[in-house]
């Protein structure tokens, strides 16, 4: 008996693309932004034109401005949709968004650190682990 895919497998392979947002490519906030809007129906703002400088540090400025002034809260215990936030270079500046496929904790994301499309990845790796700074429940 096959199982029903999950909504994720939807969003796996689009390309990186810095400031992308739309099905061309996407970067990781504008893959955040169109999961939330498409699966959840949760408008997010794109915050494209916040990055000044495409660099981790101008990436974590976005990301630690977008946790202070969106409406989001921290938690501990992350539902499927909420976003995850982990570090590049020990800033917090790489965002995903967290989904459960077959019982595995994953996080969907578009990797800037390889400039690789849209991809899944379990939360236990070490490489994802490592980096996670949070989770964050929009309310």
């Amino acid at each position: 008996m096959s199982k029903e895919p999950h909504w994720a497998g939807d969003y796996v392979g689009i390309p990186f693309v810095a400031k992308g947002r739309s099905e061309k490519g996407l970067d990781c906030w504008g893959l955040v932004q169109k999961v939330q809007m498409e699966q959840f129906g949760i408008f997010l703002p794109s915050l494209d034109g916040k990055y000044s400088e495409l660099t981790v540090e101008g990436n974590s400025r976005v990301i630690a401005s977008a946790v202070r002034e969106l409406p989001v809260e921290k938690t501990e215990n992350p539902l499927e949709g909420d976003i995850a936030v982990l570090s590049l270079g020990g800033y917090p500046a790489h965002v995903g968004v967290y989904c459960v496929i077959e019982g595995t904790p994953m996080i969907l994301h578009a990797d800037p650190l390889g400039r690789c499309d849209s991809r899944l990845s379990r939360v236990s790796d070490p490489s994802i682990a490592a980096r996670i700074e949070g989770y964050y429940h929009v309310i």
